[in-house]
């Protein structure tokens, strides 16, 4: 768990930095469950009708990946978050 909150603490911090320099932590790739916490913050009124526009037109019964991009919840979104190492390539 503490290495849950500890991505979670860095992300906002960094986030704020990055958008405090005009800037977007998104730039080159997508946000997925974790990022979407804090850029999701960002949106103007018309970002979150063109994400819901687009949600609507190929998810309209909103089942896939409920509350990942608009509506996401820390909660949640930590219960996402593996607890143990992955064997295999190592990532940075």
């Amino acid at each position: 768990m503490d290495g849950r909150r500890q991505i979670v603490t860095f992300l906002r911090h960094y986030s704020r930095l990055v958008q405090d320099c005009d800037g977007s932590l998104t730039g080159g790739g997508p946000e997925g469950r974790v990022k979407t916490l804090s850029v999701a913050q960002s949106f103007t009124e018309d970002e979150r009708e063109l994400y819901n526009a687009i949600k609507d037109a190929f998810d309209p019964n909103h089942i896939f990946n409920p509350d990942v991009k608009m509506g996401a919840e820390l909660k949640n979104t930590i219960r996402h978050l593996r607890t143990s190492r992955r064997r295999g390539i190592a990532t940075p």
